[in-house]
């Protein structure tokens, strides 16, 4: 079953759904393990900034647009 008629079977109501996702399969998407359904709909990966998305760019390496786990640890460490 789709995530939303898994929720409503399970009494959810449809309208509470307008602007969700489902965290579970958008963190298992985030370690590259994204869910495929039928028609070829891949999950996406879900953001995960926290209160610093002001300034997430700063782990951002030189000329790069994505950063990973090891950019952050290496950013917060520098100025240790």
């Amino acid at each position: 079953a789709e995530p939303i008629d898994a929720y409503v079977n399970k009494g959810g109501d449809v309208a509470n759904t307008a602007g969700r996702k489902c965290l579970c399969n958008a963190l298992v998407s985030n370690i590259g393990m994204p869910q495929t359904r039928k028609g070829g709909y891949v999950e996406p990966p879900f953001i995960t900034a926290g209160d610093d998305l002001v300034d997430i760019a700063r782990f951002l390496p030189p000329g790069q647009s994505t950063y990973s786990a090891k950019n952050v640890v290496e950013a917060l460490l520098a100025g240790a």
